[in-house]
């Protein structure tokens, strides 16, 4: 959906999607910032395959069901921010497909998705 949108700083995805395809921010070199709604059950094969400048992904509800093992190839050094609340993830400082998982103290102003 917008793989290759180099533009693409921060984007909130609406509370009503529950699925990120597969590739849909791939190479989307600018992304530094994405919240995830807590909806999402799933987030497809290479999602953020190279969105290299990304370090924030907010989690807004409990870990989606299914995080295909590729999702964030190429994406280092990111952070997944959790509600203290939040089930399923694995613990502060841990590794989740190559995102460290952190308590969120806020969520970031971001474009968000019509």
């Amino acid at each position: 959906a917008f793989a290759g949108a180099s533009a693409l700083t921060a984007i909130t995805i609406p509370a009503g999607v529950t699925s990120i395809g597969d590739y849909a921010f791939q190479n989307t070199s600018a992304l530094t910032a994405i919240t995830i709604p807590a909806g999402v059950t799933k987030i497809g094969t290479q999602a953020f395959r190279n969105a290299t400048s990304l370090r924030s992904m907010y989690f807004l509800g409990n870990k989606p069901t299914m995080i295909a093992s590729d999702a964030f190839s190429g994406v280092t050094g990111a952070t997944a921010y959790i509600s203290s609340t939040a089930t399923g993830y694995p613990a502060v400082g841990s590794l989740m497909n190559g995102l460290t998982i952190a308590i969120a103290t806020n969520t970031p102003t971001a474009t968000r998705i019509p």
